[in-house]
Order: structure tokens, then C-alpha cells, then sequence
């Protein structure tokens, strides 16, 4: 799911996506979402068509970090009135270098120099469903509600690692018995990089959130 670095779908170049390019540049110039476009309800309603289940939504940014940041703020601000804070994500993870993307990425190089990050993000073995239950359990008793459980569908810049069959089916129902949303981070295998158009589609998983960016924007 790495080739041409989760990008290029389409290839380097492409002459048919350089010139939709040039040609919405001549329409609208490049701007906040204030001003109203409509290709981007379109890609909106492309979107809704082609992602898992009842996922319709679309909120557009910048960037594949971006996306991550956006998912973490809105199950916040969804789970907060709730009582439930915390986040779990995997060992291994990169999911981003911003400040709440970055405390959801497990590599201690990237971490380090930005030390505190956010607090309330645990790390668990990436496909040992065990300790994905250990940990919400625990939280569960100590009063530490999970808000959130955000992983890869497939590790990119942990190693190409894939989990055990049916991981991701699992972690899908333990969100569910626990209340906690599950964002997956599908910006390196998301738009078909894997066979299918998502990943979490070889095991017909829905998630609650869904991040794409890389080959999406190519």
C-alpha cells in the first residue's frame, strides 16, 4: 500500500489531472471553505456513495494529519458530554505530526522534542485483540472512559504490518460493547491501494470516522 509513497494513483504527472488542476484554478482560486464550490459537493457525494455503510459526511482539509486532528477533535467533542476522554491507539502507529495526531503516533523519534504531548492517549500491541480489551477494561474501571480507538486498517510507516485476520471485525465490536467510537486512519490505504477501494472493506468493517487523504488527492 506504500507505492509511490500511498500517492500516486493515477501516476507522476498525469496530464488529465494536471489540467483539472489548471482549469479549477481559472475558476476559483484557492481558499478557506467559506467560499462555495460545487465540486466539492460533488466529491461530498461521491464519497458518501463509495464509503462503508451509513458514513455520508465529509469534512475537507489540508492533509492527511489534518484529517487525523479532525477526526480526534470531533469524537472529543462527541464523547466529552459523555464522560469518556481517553484514546487508544496502537504500537507502531503514525497517524501524523501534529499535537493531537502526534500523541496518537507510537514513534518516540517523532514524539521526543514535543514532550508533553495531550494527555489521555494509551498505546496497545497493534492485532492483540487481548490487550485492546485489557485496556478498555481497565479504563472502564478507573473511570477513564474511551472516547476513541484509532488505528491502521495496515501499518505504513510502522513496516507494512498487517494484522491477524478478523482484528479489525473485533476491535469493531469491542467498540461497540465499550461506547467508544473507532476512527480508522485509512490515508496510506485507502482509494483502492490494497485491492479494495478501503481496507477495512476485506472485512466489512464500518468505522465511525474514516480519514483518507494521500491518494485521494493525489
Amino acid at each position: 500500500c506504500l507505492g509511490g509513497f500511498g500517492i500516486f494513483n493515477v501516476g507522476h504527472r498525469n496530464p488529465v489531472v494536471v489540467s483539472a488542476v489548471q482549469n479549477q484554478l481559472a475558476k476559483q482560486p484557492l481558499h478557506s471553505q467559506e467560499l462555495l464550490d460545487p465540486l466539492r459537493a460533488m466529491l461530498a457525494k461521491t464519497l458518501a456513495a463509495l464509503t462503508p455503510g451509513k458514513l455520508k459526511y465529509s469534512f475537507f482539509c489540508n492533509s492527511g494529519t489534518e484529517s487525523v486532528e479532525a477526526a480526534l477533535k470531533l469524537a472529543k467533542a462527541y464523547q466529552s458530554p459523555r464522560g469518556k476522554f481517553t484514546f487508544i491507539a496502537t504500537s507502531g502507529a503514525f497517524h501524523g505530526k501534529s499535537l493531537g495526531a502526534l500523541s496518537a503516533t507510537a514513534k518516540s523519534t517523532f514524539r521526543k522534542p514535543f514532550m508533553p504531548l495531550l494527555p489521555g492517549f494509551r498505546h496497545v500491541p497493534f492485532g492483540n485483540i487481548e490487550a485492546m480489551r485489557t485496556a478498555l477494561n481497565e479504563c472502564k474501571k478507573t473511570g477513564d472512559d474511551v472516547a476513541a480507538v484509532i488505528l491502521e486498517p495496515i501499518q505504513g510507516e510502522g513496516g507494512v504490518i498487517l494484522p491477524p485476520p478478523g482484528y479489525l471485525t473485533a476491535v469493531r465490536k469491542l467498540c461497540d460493547e465499550f461506547g467508544a467510537l473507532m476512527i480508522l486512519d485509512e490515508v496510506q490505504t485507502g482509494m483502492g491501494r490494497t485491492g479494495k477501494m478501503f481496507a477495512c472493506e476485506h472485512e466489512n468493517v464500518q468505522p465511525d470516522i474514516l480519514c483518507l487523504a494521500k491518494a485521494l488527492g493525489g
